[in-house]
């Protein structure tokens, strides 16, 4: 069951890393692009994510107990943002009509859906420290045999190319399990 899940989200990833993607970046905001006005100054408060209770308590439940409270609010966290995301409820719209996700929920335990959301989540996290070097990051995914033969030469033209594609598969695995989970 663990391989079948495992191979599941290793072809829904290289799926998303293969095939065109539109040039959206779900559950992102976007900076205002206009400055201050001259004179103005802008200060910017301190930010504290103060997640939803109820949501993080049900994460943990989902889980059976076996995912700690900072990892439920960090699962929390990026299901909000996901929530307020107008491009992100439209591919929540067309995953819930997915068979592969239908499978992911009768072949796998929810611990495990929520498991899988959350390391999602924490593969989110490492991106940065990954692509802080983005031909080394190539060279370690090609490596790993994460990157078809016939994309390294893209890959290589465009760097960034394989950034964006590989966050843009790790969100679209974090939205699928969180539908799959029924938490989007």
């Amino acid at each position: 069951m663990q391989m079948n899940l495992l191979a599941s989200l290793l072809l829904v990833l290289l799926l998303s890393i293969t095939t065109q993607h539109a040039s959206a970046k779900f559950g992102v905001v976007e900076p205002h692009a206009e400055p201050p006005a001259e004179g103005n100054t802008m200060e910017l408060p301190d930010v504290v994510y103060q997640p939803d209770e109820a949501l993080v308590r049900h994460i943990i439940q989902l889980s059976e107990d076996k995912l700690p409270l900072q990892a439920a609010v960090d699962v929390a966290a990026v299901l909000e943002s996901a929530k307020a995301d107008p491009q992100t409820q439209e591919l929540v719209k067309e995953l819930r009509n997915q068979e592969e996700v239908a499978a992911l929920v009768s072949e796998t335990p929810q611990p495990e859906i929520v498991t899988n959301l959350h390391a999602a989540v924490e593969e989110m996290k490492l991106l940065d420290v990954l692509f802080s070097d983005p031909e080394r990051a190539l060279r370690l995914m090609q490596e790993e045999g994460m990157i078809p033969e016939e994309s390294v030469a893209m890959y290589r033209e465009d760097p960034t190319l394989l950034e964006q594609d590989t966050r843009r598969g790790l969100y679209f695995s974090f939205c699928s399990f969180a539908v799959a989970a029924g938490l989007l």
